[in-house]
């Protein structure tokens, strides 16, 4: 069961009849909506026993402070898709998740709260794990002392402090929820992606940073505000001394830094993030390829597909096919 609750106005009633929404919903997953005064959810669900996912929607017309609860399991991941939330999760401090950033942890209680700022569209994916079904996982990172905590009834934190989502996880929530698969094989479709997201989350989490190359918090910071600053507007061209004078940070650690932390130079980044927007438009509207590349800011249709081609191995076309 997955309860809502308002600062303002207590629970939320969430309705299982998703009928005339206007929205596709994941193959698979039951739907829960509300709209009404208070603003507009729809929370798509799939409930295993061996995961649960939820991709959920929120808009409110107020500054909201919402809680979250539901009866899965323990072992719990978040990543905001689109927004910064201000996020607190029983028994850990108040924390900004930002977009993209994942949070992974044991959490007993099964609760967390956000601050949802008025007006504004918000796209979450959330997910907890049985613990039978990542088990072979946990043993590569913990010895059987510490894999104990996870049956215990503390909150603790896997992730330290929020990690930046690879790529890769992005990639597989979109096929979690964007992909058509046929309906005989989407449980065991869901089953593969989802144990290989929380393979992903555990590497990406242990991964060893770059050993040359040692950055302080503040370094840490700044490169979080370019990435910012590159993915509020990927359609604007920003140049390395423009980002280095907004974030306070050197040429040197832009340059070397941005790499090693996010996988790739700035601009190539924000070129990434402009064809993965392509993508999802292409997948989840009906906007016709040329307004999808204009919408993208590239010149020319032709640009588009070659960049769209060389970026995932297939054109445009084969998305909408």
């Amino acid at each position: 069961m997955t309860l809502l609750y308002s600062n303002l106005y207590g629970e939320i009633p969430l309705t299982p009849h998703f009928k005339d929404i206007g929205r596709d919903i994941i193959p698979g997953a039951d739907a829960l909506y509300y709209k009404g005064h208070i603003g507009e959810i729809l929370i798509q669900q799939q409930i295993t026993a061996s995961f649960i996912f939820h991709y959920a929607h929120y808009y409110f017309n107020s500054r909201s402070i919402i809680s979250f609860r539901h009866q899965g399991f323990a072992l719990q991941s978040l990543i905001p898709l689109n927004q910064d939330i201000n996020t607190h999760i029983t028994g850990a401090d108040n924390f900004l998740l930002r977009k993209e950033h994942l949070v992974l942890t044991h959490n007993p209680a099964r609760e967390m709260s956000f601050i949802f700022e008025k007006g504004k569209n918000y796209f979450a994916f959330g997910s907890s794990f049985n613990l039978d079904f990542v088990y072979k996982h946990l043993q590569q990172f913990f010895n059987q002392t510490e894999i104990a905590k996870f049956y215990g009834p503390n909150f603790f934190a896997l992730t330290g402090t929020p990690k930046f989502a690879s790529h890769k996880i992005i990639d597989v929530i979109n096929d979690i929820i964007g992909f058509s698969v046929p309906s005989p094989i989407r449980g065991n479709y869901n089953a593969i992606k989802m144990e290989e997201f929380f393979v992903l989350q555990l590497a990406r989490i242990f991964s060893k940073p770059e050993p040359k190359l040692k950055l302080s918090e503040r370094q840490l910071e700044g490169l979080e505000q370019v990435r910012h600053i590159l993915l509020e507007d990927f359609t604007k061209r920003h140049t390395p001394r423009e980002l280095c004078k907004r974030t306070h940070i050197t040429m040197h650690t832009l340059k070397n830094g941005f790499k090693a932390v996010y996988g790739l130079a700035p601009y190539e980044y924000q070129k990434d993030a402009r064809l993965r927007k392509a993508k999802d438009l292409l997948t989840h509207t009906d906007k016709p390829i040329k307004e999808i590349a204009a919408l993208v800011n590239y010149a020319s249709f032709a640009s588009f597909v070659d960049a769209f081609t060389n970026h995932f191995g297939y054109t445009p076309g084969y998305v909408r096919k």
